[in-house]
C-alpha cells in the first residue's frame, strides 16, 4: 500500500494534475491527439475513483456510511458511463458512399398514426423525389391512424397507402403489417418527419452488395431547434442534443459492427428481417431490439455518417422527456429480455456496445443522487466525504475539466461543454421511473407513445410546471440548503467542508435554472418550421420585375428582402425562384414589412394558390438538396462559450418570449396629426408610425370608437381604424391600425425611409 499513499501525496499529485491538464490543453489548442487526450482523461478520472473510494469515505456511523457510499456509487455509474463512452468512440469509422453497380428493389415505409399532413407531405416529395430507378422503387404510406385525407393525399402523389384495423404493437405492428403487402429486397425506413435527399438511396443501396450487411443507418440531423436551443436562444452555437450520438457514437460503433438501426433514416435487409420474425414488437425500443437480433445472428451493419435527411425536433420539454423515457424504458426491457450480458452470437466489442447504450438510461438515479448530495451537509451536518478543499480540488477538477476538453476533442464539437450535466438534469426523473419500469414490467403489453412534433399553438408563452415539479421540489430544498450554510458561514464556528457543499449547491442551482428554462415553452404561431434559405428570386407585377432574396422560407411563406418598402399591406403579389433553368412563380400576400438600416427592406409574405408543381418543388429546394443542415466542429460555442451561455440562462429567464416579430417596426416620428371623428376635428402629434399601424396623442379626453376613421398627418392621409387607448395626464394616448393609404403613399414611404437611415 506504499504506493497508493505516495500517490495520495499533495506535490506529486498536484504535478501529476498540472502536467496532464497541459498536454490536454495544448492537443486541444492544436486539435489533434484525440486519443492521447481521452487516453489522459480516463486515467485521470481512475485516480480520483481510486482516491474517493481509498481516502473519503465517511464511515463514523451507519447514516453516514450509507449516504457516502451511495454518492461514491453514483460516481462509480459515471465513472462507467464514460469508460463505456471511450470505448465506443475511441476509433470511429469514416465510410464513404460505395457505387451501385446492382439495384436491389426497394420498398420505402412512411409510418404515421396522426402527425399533420404537411409533414407527411414533406417526406413523401422527399421520397418521390429519389434519384433511383422507377420499376426497382415502391412507398408505402402506413396509416394507424385510418385517416381519410391521408388516403387522398397518398393517392394525389401515387404512392400506396395502406392500414389497419388495430394498432397493436404500434410502429412495429404497423411496419410488419406493411411487409405483408411489400416485396421489395431493402426496406427504407422513415419516420413521417424525416425528408430525405434525392442521393438517399443512391449513397446507401451500394452497402447491400455484402450479402452479410442488414443494416445501413445514415446520421439524422434536424432543421427545427430542440427545446435547448430554444430556450436559451442558442441555436445557432449549440449542437442539438442528439449530434453526440449520431455524429460520434454510432460511427465508433461500426468498428465494432454495432451500429444500429435508430428508427428512421436507415435501410434493412427483407430476408434477414424475416428471419427473426421482422421488427421486434415484445419492447418499445423496435430499432434496438432489432439491431441486437440481427447482430446476433452474425449479420453486419454499416454507418454512413452523413447528412441524407433532417426531421423535425420535439418542441415541447414534455415531448422531449416523453422520447427519452420511451428509449429508457425499452432499452431495460431488452436489457432483460435477451439476458444481454450472456446473450449468444455476439462479440465482446458488440456486447460492451450494447450495454452502454443501455446503461446510459440508468442515469435518473445517479443524477439525483448528485443533485441532493451537499444538502446531506447543509441541512443534517453529515459530510457525504471527508476531504479538505485543496485535495478535493487537487484530484477532482483536473479529472472533471480533463473530461471537459477531452469530450469536445473526441466529440469533434458536436457536444458542448457543461450542457451534458443539463441534459440529464432535464430527463433524470422521466427516465428513472422509465427505466425501473421496464425493468420490472419487460414481459407485459407495451404500450408505444407517439412523441408530438409540428402543429402551431395559439397558447400564449406559458411554463410546463407539471413536467418540472420535481425539479423545482429539489431547487427549493437546495435554496433551503444554502440559506442554512449562509448563516453557518456568517455564524461564529463555520465548519469544515461548508465552502465546498455551498459551492456544491450553487452550481446545481445554475444546472438545475438551465433544465428548468426549457419548460418555458415560447408560443407557436407557425405551422410552418421556417428555414433559412438564401435563394435569389424576382418581385413581380404590372411594372416588370426586380430582383429580391429569399431570406428564410417554409411551405407557407417566406421573408424577402427588396430594395425599398412597399407599404401596402395584405397585397397580393407574384415571386419566383430558379428550379434549375426554370422560373417558378408564386403567388404571396405581404404580411409583414420590416425596414433596414440599409435602406432595403424585408418583407413577410404568405403563400396563397400554391399549384401541386409549384409546392413540390419548393419542398424539394427546402428540405432535399444538399445543403441542409450539416454540423461543423468550429461552429460550436466552445468551452468558454457554453460555459458563458449556461451563465446565462438565469438572465434570458427575465427576458420576455415573443411569439414573433412586430409585423412591422414602430419608428419614432413626431408630425403634427388630424383625426376626423364625424363633424369633430381632433389635432394632435404622432408619437410613432410603421407601415401597418401609428400611435397619437391628442389633448383632453376622448372615446375614438373602433370603427375606421380618417387620419391626416401632413399631406398624408390614412384611413385608420383605433384598436386601444388610455389616458396619460390630461392627454389620450391612441393607437391606430392602417387599413389604407388614401393620399400621399410615396410620402410616407419617404418618412420611413429617413427615419431608418
Amino acid at each position: 500500500m506504499e504506493w497508493i499513499d505516495a500517490f495520495h501525496e499533495p506535490f506529486p499529485s498536484s504535478l501529476i494534475s498540472i502536467v496532464s491538464l497541459t498536454v490536454i490543453g495544448m492537443l486541444s489548442l492544436w486539435g489533434s491527439g484525440r486519443k492521447l487526450a481521452l487516453l489522459i482523461c480516463v486515467l485521470l478520472l481512475s485516480r480520483y475513483m481510486l482516491w474517493r473510494g481509498l481516502y473519503t469515505l465517511n464511515l463514523e456511523d451507519g447514516l453516514s456510511s450509507a449516504i457516502s457510499v451511495i454518492l461514491l456509487l453514483a460516481e462509480t455509474y459515471g465513472f462507467v458511463q464514460f469508460l463505456f463512452f471511450s470505448f465506443q468512440a475511441w476509433s470511429p469509422t469514416d465510410r464513404k458512399p460505395p457505387p451501385v453497380d446492382d439495384h436491389p428493389s426497394v420498398d420505402i415505409m412512411v409510418p404515421l398514426v396522426d402527425e399533420p399532413i404537411y409533414i407527411l407531405r414533406r417526406t413523401l416529395i422527399g421520397c418521390l423525389a429519389q434519384r433511383y430507378p422507377a420499376d426497382r422503387l415502391n412507398i408505402f404510406v402506413l396509416d394507424d391512424g385510418q385517416r381519410p385525407e391521408v388516403r387522398a393525399l397518398a393517392d394525389e402523389l401515387g404512392v400506396s397507402y395502406q392500414s389497419r384495423t388495430d394498432r397493436s404493437h404500434a410502429k412495429a405492428g404497423n411496419l410488419n403489417n406493411g411487409m405483408k403487402y411489400s416485396s421489395g429486397e431493402i426496406i427504407a425506413v422513415f419516420d413521417v418527419d424525416h425528408v430525405p435527399t434525392p442521393d438517399f438511396l443512391e449513397k446507401t443501396v451500394g452497402f447491400f452488395a455484402d450479402d452479410d450487411v442488414a443494416i445501413v443507418q445514415t446520421a439524422q440531423d434536424f432543421y427545427s431547434p430542440d427545446i435547448f436551443q430554444r430556450s436559451v436562444s442558442q441555436d445557432r452555437k449549440l449542437h442539438n442534443e442528439q449530434a453526440l450520438f449520431f455524429r460520434t457514437l454510432q460511427a465508433g460503433r461500426d468498428r465494432h459492427n454495432s451500429a444500429f438501426f435508430a428508427g428512421s433514416s436507415g435501410l434493412i435487409r427483407r430476408s434477414a428481417l424475416e428471419e427473426i420474425g421482422g421488427f421486434q414488437t415484445q419492447t418499445i425500443t423496435e430499432d434496438l431490439h432489432t439491431s441486437l437480433l440481427l447482430h446476433a445472428r452474425g449479420y453486419k451493419s454499416c454507418y454512413l455518417n452523413e447528412t441524407l435527411s433532417t426531421g423535425l425536433m420535439p418542441e415541447t420539454f414534455e415531448g422531449h422527456t416523453r422520447q427519452r423515457a420511451r428509449w429508457a424504458k425499452g432499452s431495460a426491457q431488452v436489457l432483460v429480455r435477451e439476458n444481454l450480458p450472456f446473450m449468444r452470437g455476439l462479440s465482446l466489442a458488440q456486447r460492451i456496445d450494447y450495454l452502454g447504450s443501455i446503461h446510459y438510461f440508468f442515469l435518473g438515479l445517479p443524477r439525483i443522487i448528485f443533485l441532493l448530495a451537499p444538502l446531506s451537509w447543509l441541512v443534517f451536518s453529515i459530510p457525504a466525504l471527508r476531504a479538505d478543499t485543496s485535495t478535493l480540488v487537487t484530484f477532482f477538477f483536473p479529472a472533471y475539466l480533463s473530461s471537459v476538453f477531452a469530450m469536445r476533442m473526441i466529440s469533434r464539437g458536436t457536444r458542448d461543454a457543461f450542457w451534458s450535466d443539463v441534459h440529464e438534469i432535464v430527463v433524470c426523473f422521466a427516465v428513472m421511473k422509465a427505466a425501473l419500469t421496464g425493468l420490472f414490467s419487460f414481459d407485459r403489453p407495451q404500450v408505444f407513445e407517439v412523441t408530438p412534433k409540428g402543429g402551431s399553438s395559439e397558447t400564449k408563452t406559458y411554463a410546463d410546471a407539471s413536467a418540472i415539479g420535481w425539479h423545482l421540489g429539489i431547487f427549493g430544498l437546495l435554496i433551503f440548503g444554502m440559506g442554512l450554510g449562509l448563516q453557518q458561514w456568517f455564524g461564529p464556528n463555520p465548519t469544515p467542508g461548508l465552502p465546498i457543499s455551498l459551492f456544491w449547491a450553487a452550481v446545481n442551482l445554475v444546472l438545475l435554472t438551465a433544465a428548468i428554462a426549457p419548460a418555458r415553452s415560447q408560443r407557436q404561431v407557425r405551422d410552418h418550421v421556417r428555414r433559412s434559405k438564401r435563394l435569389p428570386c424576382l418581385i413581380l407585377d404590372e411594372a416588370g420585375h426586380e430582383a429580391a432574396e429569399i431570406l428564410d422560407v417554409s411551405e407557407s411563406g417566406a421573408a424577402i428582402r427588396v430594395s425599398g418598402p412597399r407599404f401596402t399591406l395584405d397585397k397580393v403579389v407574384r415571386f419566383g425562384f430558379w428550379d434549375e433553368d426554370e422560373l417558378v412563380t408564386l403567388e404571396a400576400t405581404i404580411v409583414r414589412q420590416e425596414l433596414e438600416t440599409t435602406g432595403e427592406a424585408t418583407l413577410g409574405v404568405r403563400f396563397s394558390h400554391l399549384e401541386d408543381v409549384a409546392t413540390q418543388l419548393l419542398i424539394t429546394r427546402l428540405f432535399s438538396t444538399p445543403d441542409i443542415v450539416r454540423l461543423d466542429a468550429a461552429s460550436g460555442a466552445g468551452v468558454l462559450g457554453s460555459l458563458r451561455s449556461l451563465l446565462s440562462v438565469p438572465f434570458r429567464l427575465t427576458e420576455r418570449l415573443r411569439p414573433s416579430r412586430r409585423m412591422t417596426p414602430r419608428l419614432p416620428l413626431a408630425r403634427h396629426c388630424a383625426l376626423r371623428l364625424g363633424e369633430a376635428r381632433l389635432e394632435g402629434t404622432t408619437r410613432d408610425v410603421s407601415f401597418s399601424g401609428v400611435s397619437a396623442v391628442f389633448p383632453g379626453t376622448h372615446e375614438v370608437g373602433s370603427e375606421p376613421v380618417v387620419l391626416s398627418i401632413e399631406e398624408v392621409e390614412l384611413m385608420v381604424r383605433p384598436v386601444g387607448s388610455v389616458e396619460r395626464g390630461n392627454d389620450t394616448l391612441v393607437r391606430f391600425r392602417v387599413e389604407t393609404v388614401t393620399q400621399g403613399e410615396s410620402r410616407w414611404q419617404a418618412w420611413h425611409q429617413q427615419s431608418s437611415g
